[in-house]
């Protein structure tokens, strides 16, 4: 999106506004709050934030409001005039080091014009006493300049004069006020800055306070877990002073962004994410029933149970995944706070990341790391990117411990070791300083033409107006003025190649990349899990005819089983023709974990079972009793017979089973019908009429079936009544979609 902007002066004004107004925090009472002002609140509110120093509002007065506030009291504040002075305070101080040396100091982000002084002191002479050329350095000048400026609390401050010509002047008696004497006064105050620290690949704490590991406060200063440091405020001895530094845990501020490194964050975030799409079902109701058997279909009963699983989800998210973020966090400290913190993120990786990715026994309601159903292909992919998130976490973890134990002198001096070592979080503020330095520069260059004489000729004989008069028409005509900006190509060409940090000043929050991290990777493993649900589902619901898995034997995604023709008994009706099933013998399951794809029927089916048994002579083998019931669900289960192979088989749909009472993988099944339907036995080569020469019955149940696959494909008129199941057939053959429906919801 493409969008216009305001550029010179203008612009330059509502961006110090606007930096005003990030710093306000306390604009609750609207009589006492100033517009465009910075208070000792605010100040304070900052300072704890960003850096976790502690310090009162009376002691940000004294130390900070005195000089730059103007005052102390509690009704002075930062206006936006003294903002723009401490902004131009590096610009100023680089000119000193031009008029002290001869040349400017390297390295520095923008090239200083020095002969702006000169002309701002021009044009001071020549509103104060109509000339431009320097004067005495009086008291009666410095009188006209404030009485001319309005600065009328300042006229009658012998005091204050006095210091100010001692300073500008140098001690020469017969100093004037020019160039070099201008700038002495200027910066006299402020030689303590180091223009070199735009360069400095740095913080802004660590260019007020040194590189310096800081030092915890004993034992009995600390309180409830909450440890204090202590950070020496002031430069002489007699003004130096302690200010307590307090923990905030900046590894996990994400709206300060006060961690060390972007990359862990972001990789911490997408770990939690992943891990809890991976291993806790977030669509799972966690084994959660909320009513008795038999009343869970009613409705209040599945809106109870899902406030239930809400509320568990809730738990989860709160109770695990929470602390479990703030581990994997430890470390990511842009001040080396504890080598404990590094090694207890590095346990936290193991733990967390690596152990459920690599042990796949655990299956507990809430907690998973087995293959879940349906999520076969998507599970070992998940875990392969969770192992891949945990390496990166763990080489970053080993740069902070590299960081720990290499001395600041000998990391200052290696670029490579910066680089590497210092994190994403420094490197965010060195381009914040030289967006600083590149700005105000440019702030200073729009101001200086604005009072440029020649700006305003249109308006007039530009020689009679003073520089404030020329400065507000020049503003005036600037003010409307706008150029284009933005555009998807813009946005992204500023932020690879940097400009968007350290021109424009746009810091990209964590927040923002990580929630378009984590959307990038949704996009890719949501259509996956759909996939794959998408898989079992069909594998599930569709009936599998001829060759549904493109040349492999017919089986249940997740079980199978095997059976022997010469085992089974393929009855046929009155009218001598078979009815399209099977009983067999010893069917077999693949594994133990097969019958959990069972269901137990009871009841009307139960008793046809025993029917069937009775009337075809299998009771005798369970001892003339009636033996349990059980049908595969959800999912279709299918047998083959122990010699089939991906181009040779013969398989058929498992119907109903009854297990042995020695080995509960085996037992007597109907096979061959699925919904219903008979003549569902599946061949590829010649995987069925192996076994035709041996067993005549299912010969004649595989031509059979032949006919009832022509009937279907010419739908003749008479292929329902000839070939559809009999009444009788549903009474023998356990018609049992009722009994199924019933017991399946256990």
């Amino acid at each position: 999106m493409r969008f216009e902007r305001p550029i010179g002066a203008a612009a330059d004004a509502r961006e110090l506004e606007y930096i005003a107004s990030l710093h306000q925090t306390n604009d609750t009472d609207p009589e006492t709050f100033i517009d465009g002002s910075i208070e000792a609140i605010d100040v304070k509110n900052f300072l704890l934030s960003r850096y976790g120093i502690n310090v009162t509002e009376d002691e940000i007065r004294k130390s900070i409001f005195y000089d730059l506030a103007g005052g102390d009291s509690d009704d002075d504040c930062i206006d936006l005039t003294e903002v723009v002075a401490m902004l131009v305070i590096p610009y100023l101080v680089r000119v000193a080091v031009i008029n002290e040396n001869g040349n400017e100091p390297v390295d520095v982000c923008s090239s200083t014009d020095e002969s702006i002084i000169e002309d701002v002191l021009g044009i001071i002479l020549s509103d104060v006493t109509g000339s431009s050329d320097p004067k005495p350095l009086t008291k009666e000048l410095l009188r006209e300049i404030f009485k001319e400026y309005e600065e009328d609390d300042l006229i009658d401050d012998d005091e204050l004069l006095d210091e100010m010509i001692e300073i500008a002047s140098g001690g020469d008696k017969n100093a004037v006020l020019d160039a070099a004497a201008f700038t002495r006064g200027l910066t006299s105050d402020i030689k303590l800055y180091n223009p070199l620290n735009e360069t400095k690949f740095t913080t802004h704490y660590e260019d007020v306070f040194g590189m310096v590991t800081l030092q915890n406060v004993p034992e009995e200063e600390e309180a409830d877990g909450i440890e204090d440091q202590k950070v020496e405020v002031g430069e002489k001895a007699e003004e130096a002073r302690l200010v307590p530094r307090i923990y905030t845990f900046s590894q996990i501020d994400f709206l300060a962004d006060t961690f060390r490194d972007k990359l862990q964050y972001l990789l911490v975030w997408v770990a939690i994410i992943m891990g809890f799409l991976t291993y806790f079902e977030p669509f799972s109701s966690y084994g959660i029933e909320v009513c008795q058997e038999g009343h869970r279909d009613q409705f209040r009963c599945q809106v109870g149970k899902s406030i239930v699983v809400w509320f568990a989800v809730m738990a989860v998210m709160i109770f695990i995944m929470a602390p479990a973020n703030m581990i994997l966090s430890l470390g990511n400290n842009v001040h080396r706070h504890s080598l404990l913190e590094i090694c207890s993120g590095v346990l936290g990786i193991g733990v967390l990341i690596f152990f459920p990715a690599l042990y796949h026994k655990i299956d507990t309601p809430v907690f998973k790391t087995v293959d879940v159903d349906g999520f076969v292909f998507i599970m070992p992919f998940m875990r392969r990117v969770n192992l891949f998130i945990g390496i990166l976490l763990l080489i970053i973890q080993i740069c902070n411990l590299v960081r720990f134990c290499i001395p600041d002198d000998q990391l200052k001096g290696s670029k490579f070791l910066t680089l590497i070592l210092r994190g994403t979080g420094v490197r965010g503020e060195f381009g914040i300083k030289k967006a600083s330095a590149f700005k105000v520069d440019k702030m200073i260059q729009n101001a200086y033409k604005l009072h440029a004489c020649t700006s305003a000729s249109t308006e007039g004989d530009a020689e009679e107006n003073s520089s404030r008069t020329n400065a507000l028409l020049n503003y005036n005509k600037e003010i409307e003025k706008r150029e284009t900006s933005g555009g998807f190509l813009w946005a992204w060409k500023s932020y690879w190649s940097g400009e968007l940090l350290d021109k424009e000043g746009i810091w990209t929050h964590t927040r923002l990349q990580t929630a378009s991290v984590v959307q990038l990777a949704l996009s890719l493993i949501v259509p996956l899990a759909f996939y794959s649900l998408a898989n079992a589902i069909t594998a599930e619901v569709f009936v599998q005819v001829n060759d549904p898995f493109s040349g492999e034997v017919p089986q249940n995604l997740h079980c199978g089983s095997y059976f022997d023709p010469k085992l089974c008994e393929f009855p046929k009706g009155p009218d001598g023709e078979s009815i399209g099933i099977g009983i067999c013998w010893g069917v077999s399951l693949a594994n133990p974990t097969c019958l959990d794809n069972f269901v137990k029927l009871e009841g009307f089916a139960q008793n046809g079972f025993c029917y069937v048994l009775e009337e075809y002579g299998y009771s005798a083998m369970f001892g003339d009793e009636c033996p349990e019931l059980y049908a595969p669900f959800p999912s279709q289960v299918y047998t083959q017979t122990s010699f089939s192979v991906a181009d040779d088989y013969c398989a058929a749909p498992v119907g109903v089973c009854t297990p042995t009472n020695d080995d509960a993988t085996k037992g007597l099944c109907i096979i061959g019908m699925e919904t219903l339907l008979p003549f569902q036995f599946l061949e590829k080569g010649t995987g069925c009429s192996n076994y035709t020469s041996s067993h005549e019955d299912f010969e004649t149940l595989l031509i059979r079936q032949d006919e009832v696959e022509n009937a279907v494909e010419e739908q003749t008129a008479e292929f329902v009544d000839e070939y559809f199941p009999k009444e009788w057939m549903y009474v023998k053959f356990l018609i049992i979609i009722h009994d199924l429906k019933k017991y399946s919801k256990i």
